[in-house]
């Protein structure tokens, strides 16, 4: 028998509390008796009398029959009816020690009680929070199940309508980020109830069993510091006289009945035990499923672009958090070990010649063993339920293997796209106009949908996700290389005639003097790489140029970025070594827009970010998309802008207002 086993329920927590309680007031009715008893030994006749009276008057019924203690204190009460005198003798020592030893045990008594408080409510506050956030993702997930019919509903009837234009276009991108959110949601909302569900199993079968043996471990051990209070008190209050053999005799007895370890695993447990109720039922509610006509399916995790990236990180979330806890478990298996040995001496030590000291060490060693069981246990529990988790999540990983993830089924009306008048297409997945080549024809099926794709990057959250596969783009990678200069000299910025640029479902045509936005290669099936020409990416629609207007656009939310900023305003900016901004310029032959990193380096130094049509943003080293993602990286790794100048870049010099200085319009001053 134990309290992790037979003591779960609420009447068990109950009684449990109760019986403490009953122990602290027992333990302040003997502390307030020894003071009174050192103090009245001199008034023993009437003073013993007064004394019994007010012990009595703690009521111990109700655990009188169960628990030794109380039965060896009602002993102690009735013999010492029969005392007439005491011993001065024994009066300081009762003062002195007994009673300081009482007040130290009925503190860690109420430290006890307390940390079981504490914990049984973290336990139950954890398992409410996961409750709550399961709720919270239902209610959400059923919000968006009747959105995505909404929106899907008020597209389908423009698109029967034959409606086109902005309004489509509005009602199309609903549809899709009501498709975005409720994927999102379903995995979120399956995930809680597996949460749900494991954190349940979990409590009733590890957390709660660990704090309730710990909690019961530890009012065990205490019981030997009361059995050498109630002992000392013995063998101070002995008269040695033939009168009171007797009573010294039956509070012995009583004293001795009290078996440590064994307190509460007899009738105590045996009259209040109770069990848990059942387990609650945590299922996926597939009735939220029943207007909809997608792929996601009641209980099962959905794996799709929208979803493929999200999963896979919270999968190596989950497998570094069971990592961690391994580790931990080995640690804290270790010091268990060591401090349960350090138990095993102390008690070898209690039953040669127990001290005060040695109880007190035996207490303390305990209580670090118990500790470091619990968690173990607590931390094994996690492990479980955590690797039950990651199987959940791996399995529809696993299955998809090195396939390319499949598109959402609720978006194939959006890629079907719709026919014009004449029987042609005349809109592409995207809801776009057709992305024409060099020589003015049609892409193919393959291209329309890496436009399509990379349109819907700019708008969904999942866009690792929404980044075409090999298969499906042609294999398109990132490339990229090459220098850096300074702008106190002149440097001159190639120029690409520019191709269509895709933008919130329009189709832009560029000038000349347009900036590239990255190198692309394509991928043979064997694996070799080969460098497309920049003009054949062009002509596919794959390679999408970005002026420095647009480049501005796409920096002007960065706090670094300053617009136009004078040199002086810079050196009165940058003071310290790694200080930096980026700022607009103008080639001094061409009068083209370009930008400039300055930075304070021993002096101030300013550099210009170069840009190559077939590399993309740089200085010396690798070349980026954008200029965001060039300082970003330069910051992040600390490496120098230059090797001639060494410069790093180490605290980025926000702009002091929210308007850019190019913002503002001086007019004439009144």
């Amino acid at each position: 028998m134990g309290f992790g086993k037979d003591m779960k329920g609420r009447a068990s927590h109950d009684a449990m509390l109760r019986v403490q309680d009953s122990e602290i007031r027992l333990l302040d009715t003997i502390h307030n008796f020894v003071l009174t008893r050192a103090e009245n030994d001199r008034k023993y006749a009437a003073g013993l009398g007064k004394l019994l009276a007010t012990a009595l008057k703690a009521d111990n019924s109700e655990f009188r029959e169960t628990c030794s203690v109380f039965k060896a204190w009602d002993v102690i009460l009735k013999e010492t009816e029969n005392l007439s005198r005491s011993l001065r003798s024994n009066s300081d020592h009762l003062t002195s020690s007994t009673a300081e030893i009482l007040a130290q045990l009925i503190s860690e008594k109420k430290a006890a009680r307390r940390k079981y408080l504490d914990e049984r409510e973290r336990l139950d506050t954890d398992f409410a929070r996961v409750q709550d956030e399961m709720m919270r993702n239902k209610i959400d997930y059923g919000r968006a199940v009747d959105r995505l019919s909404q929106d899907k509903a008020k597209y389908l009837e423009m698109q029967g309508k034959g409606k086109s234009g902005p309004k489509l276009d509005e009602a199309k991108t609903k549809f899709f980020r009501s498709a975005v959110r409720l994927h999102k949601l379903h995995n979120e909302y399956v995930a809680s109830v597996h949460q749900a569900r494991e954190h349940q199993t979990m409590l009733r079968d590890t957390a709660l069993p660990a704090v309730l043996d710990s909690h019961q471990d530890g009012q065990e051990a205490m019981v030997h510091k009361t059995k050498f209070v109630l002992e000392d008190y013995l063998q101070h209050t002995d008269t040695c006289k033939d009168d009171f053999q007797s009573v010294t005799h039956n509070i012995t007895e009583a004293v001795q009945s009290i078996r440590p370890g064994a307190e509460y695993s007899t009738t105590f447990i045996e009259v209040h035990k109770s069990h848990l109720p059942p387990p609650a039922e945590f299922n996926f509610e597939e009735r939220l499923l029943d207007d909809y006509k997608g792929s996601l399916k009641a209980g099962v995790l959905e794996a799709n672009d929208l979803t493929i990236e999200a999963l896979r990180d919270k999968l190596t979330k989950l497998t570094e958090e069971v990592e961690d806890i391994n580790t931990r478990m080995t640690r804290a298996s270790s010091d268990q070990q060591r401090a349960s040995l350090d138990v095993n001496n102390l008690t070898a030590q209690l039953t040669e010649s127990p001290t005060i000291d040695t109880i007190n060490n035996y207490l303390e060693k305990r209580r670090e063993s118990e500790a470091y069981t619990q968690n173990l246990l607590e931390m094994e529990g996690n492990v479980h339920r955590l690797e039950r988790l990651v199987a959940v999540i791996k399995q529809p990983i696993d299955q998809l293997g090195s396939k390319p993830a499949p598109l959402a089924s609720d978006l194939k009306d959006i890629m079907s796209g719709s026919d014009g008048p004449d029987g042609q297409q005349t809109l592409t997945s995207a809801g776009l106009p057709p992305t024409l080549n060099s020589g003015g024809s049609t892409n193919s099926s393959q291209t329309r949908d890496h436009t399509f794709m990379k349109s819907l990057s700019k708008m969904n959250p999942f866009k690792k996700a929404l980044r075409p596969s090999s298969s499906q783009s042609g294999g398109l990678n990132l490339s990229s290389s090459g220098g850096a200069g300074d702008d106190d000299g002149d440097s001159t910025i190639s120029n690409e005639n520019s191709p269509l640029e895709e933008s919130g479902g329009r189709t832009e045509m560029r000038s000349k003097g347009s900036y590239e936005r990255s190198e692309l290669h394509v991928t043979n099936s064997n694996g070799s790489e080969n460098r497309v020409s920049m003009m054949k990416m062009r002509e596919q629609g794959q390679l999408v140029d970005m002026d420095a207007s647009e480049a501005k656009s796409r920096i002007a939310d960065e706090g670094w970025f300053h617009g136009v900023l004078p040199r002086e305003e810079v050196q009165r900016l940058l003071t310290t070594d790694g200080d930096y901004l980026v700022r607009e310029s103008k080639n001094k032959k061409t009068n083209e827009t370009q930008f400039v990193l300055s930075v304070f380096w021993q002096g101030h130094r300013h550099f210009i970010i170069q840009f190559g049509s077939d590399r993309g943003w740089h200085f010396e080293g690798q070349a980026y998309p954008t200029i965001q993602e060039l300082v970003r990286r330069q910051f992040e790794s600390r490496m120098p802008v230059t090797t001639k100048s060494g410069a790093i870049l180490k605290r980025p010099i926000l702009r002091e207002w929210e308007l850019l200085n190019d913002d503002i319009e001086l007019k004439m001053k009144i």
